[in-house]
Order: C-alpha cells, then structure tokens, then sequence
C-alpha cells in the first residue's frame, strides 16, 4: 500500500473501534472513493478489470466493477456490433489474453479486500487498488503482481506516489518478461467470433471433449465459451435439462424455460 492508502486503512480502523491490520468490510453499494470492502471476484474482464461481488441476500447478490488504478493492460478483442464498432476493435492487443489469463487464474472466485482510490465522475467508473486474501499488510497486491510479471503498464504521468510499481516495471522491462519481450507478434489471438459452416463445425467437434474458457454464464443452461486452442466463440446451450430463471425486476420470483435446442451435446 501507498501512505495514502495506510493513512486511509489507519483512519477506518481508528473510527471503527478496530485493532490494526483487521479487514474493514463495507457495501459493495457506496459509490464513494476512498471506500474500503471485501468481496469474491466473479470475472476478470482484463488484465487491468475485474467485477467483484458481495454476498447473496434475498436475490442475487451486489456487484461492482472496478478497475485497476495507475495501470492499463493489453486491450482484449471484443465481439463485433454496435454502431460505433471498428474493425480493428474485434483484434487483441499483443499480450491481452495472457494478461487476462494470468489475472483470472490468480483471483477469480477468491476473496478479495479493495480499496476505491477514484471515482470519474462523468461515467462513474471507479479506480482502486485490490489485495488478493483477508488481510492488507499480508496480502498480495494485484496490481504489483500483474506488472511484475511484464503483463500491464504503469501510467507514470502525473503521479507522485505509484509505490512499488516502477521498480517492478522496471526489473520486468530488464528481463524481457510478458510484453516486453521481443516476440509480441506470436501473443496476438486468432478469434474466431461466428462460425461460417455451422454443420462442418458440428462434424468436427461434435461430442468430443474441448477444452473451452467460460467467458458468461447467461442461465443455468447456456454459457458463451471460447474453445481452445482454436479460439471459436460459441453460445453453448446445455441439452436435455430444464433451469428457472430470476425476473430481473422480481428477484423474489422464476419463471420455467422450456427445453432449450442442443447446439453441442
């Protein structure tokens, strides 16, 4: 942690009658910077993204997505559509599926304590700095470890107190490691985002094993999946079962889906 940070740790316990290095836990809810809370994280949008949620009560539980102050990541490829969508939009960046891999295989579905250090104000997007278990001082800095592994950059420009994260940008430039190595051009992902002869796809991967990436579970019964190592981005629908879904507007009510078609069995 920065002194900002540990003056701002010090003063929540200090107010909360704690002992130091005990975990402050809040809302997920307050939009206010400098808020400290705990959570598990649900995805890893980036290398430098991830959503973090609360605990379930009464309906689905409380969300927020934060991002990774004081660093930015490879951009990810995103899936062509919309109006302002670009070409060069639906590419990755060299390095960006590394990155991403690299961040959801460390935190992902683990509990996290985080510290909001900003909040935009025009579009709310909130900026912090996440530590990967129960305890700050102990815990492992994410956006230290992503930098140090040559996986992220440090946005240098204006900023006075970044901590460790120079130092750790610089060994990782110094050993070549992540993008800063000299084959970039080999960690850039092939995607295939529709699949051009939906039957030829079927005899080929139909009821085989494939390894695959869960990018979204969209109900109990379909998921969007990157296979691997082809990089086809498929909505796969489970076969054969039923699932209730949650109204959005009553999360105290379901309501039953018919069987759904089989797309991959």
């Amino acid at each position: 942690m920065n002194a900002e940070q540990q003056e701002l740790v010090a003063k929540l316990q200090q107010s909360m009658g704690l002992q130091q290095n005990t975990p402050v836990s809040v809302s997920l809810q307050s939009p206010n910077s400098g808020i400290m809370g705990r959570g598990i994280v649900k995805q890893v949008l980036s290398g430098d993204t991830l959503i973090i949620r609360g605990p379930a009560n009464r309906g689905p539980p409380k969300e927020r997505q934060l991002n990774l102050s004081n660093i930015v990541a490879p951009r990810l490829g995103r899936r062509p559509g919309g109006p302002n969508a670009k070409p060069e939009d639906a590419k990755d960046e060299a390095w960006a599926w590394e990155s991403r891999e690299y961040l959801r295989n460390l935190i992902v579905g683990k509990e996290v304590i985080f510290v909001i250090d900003h909040t935009v104000p025009s579009s709310k997007r909130q900026y912090g700095t996440v530590f990967l278990g129960k305890d700050m001082e102990t815990g492992v800095n994410i956006s230290e470890a992503i930098v140090g592994e040559g996986l992220a950059t440090v946005r240098r420009e204006g900023k006075a107190d970044l901590g460790k994260l120079p130092e750790l940008e610089d060994a990782a430039k110094a050993q070549q490691r992540g993008k800063w190595g000299p084959d970039n051009d080999k960690h850039i992902r092939t995607i295939h985002w529709s699949v051009d002869d939906p039957r030829a796809f079927l005899e080929k991967f139909g009821r085989k094993p494939i390894p695959a990436i869960v990018e979204h579970v969209r109900d109990g019964s379909t998921i969007r999946v990157f296979l691997l190592p082809s990089f086809h981005y498929i909505t796969l629908m489970i076969s054969g079962i039923r699932v209730s879904i949650v109204n959005i507007r009553n999360t105290n009510s379901a309501k039953n889906f018919p069987f759904w078609p089989i797309l991959i069995t």
